[in-house]
């Protein structure tokens, strides 16, 4: 994709947006409480913004620090007009402030350095600012709320700038898909080598996050292990938009598990599963759906019991996935 096709792209995507519904306005908005403790996978809340803001995470993904303050800055400061007055973060349309629009401007300057590398020969780095890019375009969709068409645009950008890092990258990623209910599913393989069949993770974020936000696990956990990963967004979110989540928390990854029987590089002999947040709902119940074929299961910052049990969590969170 080169510096014209992309911004001939973010043009077509957001230019009947100006007057784009505002996230927080799809459910209503809920003022964040402000919180005792810091949670490293809820990140900050505060009364001020109707976002959780995951400084920590977001960094961890590789979001320089001093662009994410410029670009909170850049909403908290902006005179447009907001769905609601209190919450800073919520300013109407595609335009300045806009907390879409402000993600979605440095991800697009992450991407012309992207392509300006790859002209020079510079695979490796272009790779790392496609990723940058993509990073920042996943953000811009945050929280992907279902109707959200700013987020579906956005999330639009990262996939591709996503494919376009995967074939600079240092290392092998191969895309699987397999058909549930006459409807493509897709995931990304990971793998540290193409020489051997290897152990491999199924691996989901949660309800709010992108598939493409995991890499850096592969990176720094698994490859050096030698062992290949799977990433499946979760139903509603992403790649797994067209199925929404119900009981069967684990459908789309029991899909994907049978799919392994054909991908030569995966050893459908020894697979773990691995979740972060409600995504971890789905890898602990494959554990126990699955007990002959799943090898091992973790679970990060879960919400699998509580949620589950208690209606007044179920109803705040129902907005999601309805």
């Amino acid at each position: 994709m080169s510096n014209k096709e992309s911004q001939n792209l973010s043009v077509t995507l957001f230019a009947k947006h100006k007057h784009a519904t505002e996230t927080s306005t799809l459910f209503g908005a809920v003022q964040q409480s402000q919180q005792a403790n810091y949670s490293a996978f809820d990140g900050d809340s505060e009364s001020s913004w109707y976002r959780m803001r995951r400084r920590g995470q977001w960094t961890w993904q590789g979001v320089d620090p001093v662009e994410m303050e410029a670009i909170f800055s850049l909403i908290a400061s902006s005179d447009n007009t907001r769905s609601v007055d209190a919450l800073l973060d919520t300013v109407e349309g595609y335009r300045a402030g806009n907390w879409n629009y402000e993600w979605t401007a440095v991800g697009m300057q992450h991407q012309k350095k992207a392509q300006v590398l790859a002209d020079e020969g510079k695979a490796e780095q272009a790779s790392e600012q496609w990723l940058q890019a993509c990073t920042y375009f996943g953000i811009a969709a945050y929280p992907h709320l279902k109707g959200d068409n700013l987020a579906l645009q956005a999330e639009t950008l990262a996939f591709k700038a996503f494919e376009k890092a995967i074939a600079q990258l240092p290392f092998t990623v191969k895309t699987v898909e397999t058909q549930l209910d006459g409807k493509t599913l897709k995931g990304y393989l990971y793998l540290p080598r193409t020489d051997a069949t290897l152990p491999v993770v199924i691996l989901s974020g949660s309800l709010d996050s992108l598939q493409t936000d995991l890499w850096r696990l592969f990176v720094d956990y698994f490859a050096p292990a030698d062992i290949a990963v799977l990433t499946l967004d979760m139903p509603s979110v992403g790649h797994s938009s067209h199925w929404h989540l119900n009981e069967d928390t684990s459908r789309l990854h029991a899909a994907m598990l049978d799919k392994l029987a054909d991908v030569p590089w995966a050893d459908h002999h020894r697979v773990g599963t691995m979740g972060i947040r409600f995504g971890a709902n789905p890898a602990v119940r494959m554990a126990f759906l699955e007990p002959h074929r799943i090898k091992a299961s973790a679970s990060l910052g879960a919400l699998v019991h509580a949620l589950l049990t208690d209606a007044t969590r179920i109803e705040e969170n129902a907005t999601h996935v309805s």
